[in-house]
């Protein structure tokens, strides 16, 4: 724990993932991330007509984190989904 009038640093990163099918939002919670921009609020929330899987995506995001350790790859995998870009 720091104490007050310490400095703490923060690390903003910009990534991009890729998968198919549904988008696992709970990543957003364990990455501590958000959509980019605006317009890839649409992209986390489309999905293909009939589950049509097989149709890749990406979606830019962002994370703050204290120690600027990156995204957590394996755990997006688990989903179907990986980090294709680190910002």
């Amino acid at each position: 724990m720091r104490g007050i009038g310490n400095k703490v640093n923060g690390y903003l990163q910009e990534y991009q993932v890729e998968g198919e099918g549904d988008f696992p939002i709970d990543m957003l919670r364990y990455d501590s991330a958000w959509p980019a921009r605006e317009d890839q609020v649409s992209r986390i929330q489309e999905v293909p007509l009939e589950k049509k899987y097989g149709q890749t995506r990406v979606v830019d995001l962002h994370r703050f984190s204290f120690n600027g350790e990156g995204p957590h790859e394996a755990r997006w995998e688990s989903f179907g989904w990986r980090v294709i870009e680190i910002r």
